[in-house]
């Protein structure tokens, strides 16, 4: 069972075209990403990707990234779908599989999370994400503030992980480790590195990160050579995996 991007305000108000205009001050005026996270359909990180893409619309009118809306009076669609929201939010967490992607849907026909939960959960989107060949922890909710809580930077959310390496580095690399190391996308470093177990020529350590940069770990290790072999996450903030077996779900409340 397991940005911030500006918008004039020409532009934040440019829907008023075959609506009712709103004043700037209105007090029901929200960011668009935040209000579709509210409404259960996804976090505010992919509300911006689908305001991106070009899917979703305010009365009549296609949205940009970075505008205001009053859910109380505008006209909200994604896709084809006028934009619905939940009252009841809800919670779980779910062991992911080694094997499978964290996405509803893939281009190439790849195996998904979407494809072991039960259909009456397929609205629920992941916070965060693990690649295809991890496996572990995943939290599954339709509460859109909720995850940003847990998955934006400045929050700096603690996630542990049990990673099987290739190798046994020395501990002056792994001092290097924690101290940090500049990778393509920025500087990366471990909050804490510990040595699990040493098993012939591969060694497991208890990594703790606390940001979710796409495949960081594996690109710390690989910068010094070691392969990373086995990588599953037991822990984000508070929330832990525990016994729970692959591919179950436990429903929890925050």
């Amino acid at each position: 069972m397991m940005g911030s991007l500006r918008t004039n305000v020409k532009q934040s108000h440019r829907f008023a075209m075959g609506s009712p205009r709103y004043a700037r001050d209105d007090k029901n005026m929200e960011r668009l990403n935040k209000v579709i996270a509210q409404s259960g359909l996804a976090s505010r990180r992919s509300a911006d990707n689908l305001i991106a893409q070009g899917k979703v619309w305010v009365n009549g009118h296609k949205a940009s990234l970075g505008d205001k809306v009053n859910p109380f009076k505008d006209s909200i669609r994604v896709g084809k779908k006028p934009l619905q929201f939940k009252t009841k939010k809800e919670y779980f967490i779910f062991h992911k599989p080694k094997g499978y992607l964290t996405t509803k849907f893939d281009p190439e026909g790849k195996p998904t999370i979407y494809d072991l939960l039960p259909k009456k959960l397929s609205h629920l989107f992941p916070v965060g994400r693990l690649d295809f060949n991890s496996s572990g922890l995943l939290i599954l909710t339709n509460d859109g503030d909720f995850a940003q809580k847990i998955s934006h930077p400045k929050h700096e959310t603690q996630k542990i992980y049990q990673v099987k390496v290739r190798g046994i580095p020395t501990p002056k690399i792994l001092e290097v480790m924690l101290q940090g190391i500049r990778l393509p996308d920025g500087v990366a470093r471990f909050k804490s590195l510990k040595l699990f177990k040493t098993v012939g020529k591969n060694t497991w350590f208890e990594v703790v990160v606390t940001e979710g940069r796409n495949r960081l770990i594996r690109r710390v290790f690989e910068k010094f050579g070691y392969g990373v072999l086995k990588l599953k996450r037991t822990q984000i903030d508070r929330y832990k995996l525990a016994h729970l077996p692959t591919g179950h779900l436990r429903q929890f409340f925050p």
